[in-house]
């Protein structure tokens, strides 16, 4: 879990939580957190966060507002009940002689009134992607190309 600043501008950065302080400590600290407003990331590399709250605010779409030196504690839902995409786009891509690699990025993009989260992959030059571990819900899939091109040395 991590917080990220809402204001772009501010003189402070965000915090995460610390590391364990001995053997048998299983508490989850987020320390140096100065008072303001932050986005709650949660990352699992099995499952999500179905649901994040503090003080009866829900946290994954309303921002924690932390105005004490002690904060409310943070309640976490994780789920496992995951899915995964996995495509090979109907739009082959055709190789261009100056591009050293072409491949797209392809973006799940949740619907506004659906549970889901944003997530992003690179297809292959075949249009072969996986998207995994995506929450349930409604998604737009947006593939967008990329060229990636090497500079040429011309010979005199």
């Amino acid at each position: 879990m991590r917080l990220e600043p809402v204001d772009d501008f501010i003189q402070h950065g965000g915090a995460s939580l610390r590391p364990p302080t001995h053997a048998k400590d299983e508490s989850l600290v987020l320390e140096g957190v100065v008072p303001g407003r932050y986005w709650v990331h949660v990352d699992s590399s099995h499952g999500y966060a179905s649901a994040v709250a503090s003080g009866g605010v829900d946290l994954l779409t309303e921002p924690l507002v932390n105005s004490q030196r002690i904060g409310r504690p943070i309640e976490i839902t994780m789920r496992d009940d995951t899915a995964q995409v996995k495509e090979q786009s109907r739009v082959r891509m055709r190789r261009l002689p100056e591009a050293s690699d072409t491949f797209a990025h392809v973006y799940c993009v949740p619907a506004a009134d659906s549970p889901g989260r944003f997530a992003e992959v690179a297809a292959s030059a075949d249009g072969a992607f996986t998207f995994l571990n995506l929450p349930p819900g409604v998604y737009r899939v947006l593939g967008v190309p990329t060229l990636s091109t090497e500079p040429r040395i011309q010979k005199p």
